[in-house]
C-alpha cells in the first residue's frame, strides 16, 4: 500500500468515526493535492447558435446587432414569445 493510501485510509477513518470536519478537508485537499478529483468542467465560451426561420428580421437584427450586454438571457427574451404562441 502507498503511503498516499495510507494517508488517506488514516484521514477517512478519523472523519467517518471522529466525525471530524478538519480530517474531511485533509482528505480533500489530499485528494485536490494529488490530481484525484476530476477539474470542473470550463464554462461554454462559443458554439453555433441556430435562428429559426420564423424570427422576423427586425428581431433578427436585434439579436445580432453589437451591444455591450452580449448575453443569451436578451437573445432568449427576444426568443420567447416566438415559442409561446
Amino acid at each position: 500500500m502507498s503511503a498516499l493510501e495510507v494517508a488517506i485510509r488514516k484521514q477517512v477513518k478519523k472523519a467517518l468515526t471522529e466525525k471530524s470536519l478538519p480530517a474531511v478537508m485533509a482528505v480533500i485537499k489530499v485528494a485536490i493535492d494529488n490530481d484525484l478529483v476530476a477539474p470542473p468542467p470550463t464554462p461554454p465560451g462559443g458554439g453555433v447558435f441556430v435562428i429559426p426561420k420564423f424570427v422576423s428580421e427586425e428581431d433578427q437584427r436585434r439579436i445580432f446587432a453589437y451591444r455591450e450586454d452580449n448575453s443569451m438571457k436578451y437573445i432568449f427574451d427576444i426568443l420567447r414569445p416566438y415559442y409561446e404562441q
